[in-house]
């Protein structure tokens, strides 16, 4: 599954549901994504690489929160 940033306020043709600038658009149709990115709509997907650095830096950050 994809996840991208919402860069332009659109309704998904496909799916009816509205997305506003800062969403977060998931989709496991890399054609659609592309063709989102393409269009103006979505920032790039993170790679994977990235995505889980990201991932790992939340959980440690939630972590120290509940800790505290």
């Amino acid at each position: 599954m994809m996840k991208c940033l919402v860069l332009q306020t659109f309704i998904d043709k496909e799916s009816g549901k509205g997305y506003y600038e800062g969403d977060t658009y998931e989709s496991s149709d890399s054609k659609r994504v592309a063709f989102l990115v393409k269009e103006g709509f979505l920032g790039k997907p993170p790679n994977k690489a990235q995505e889980k650095k990201e991932t790992a830096k939340n959980t440690k950050e939630s972590e120290q929160k509940s800790s505290n």
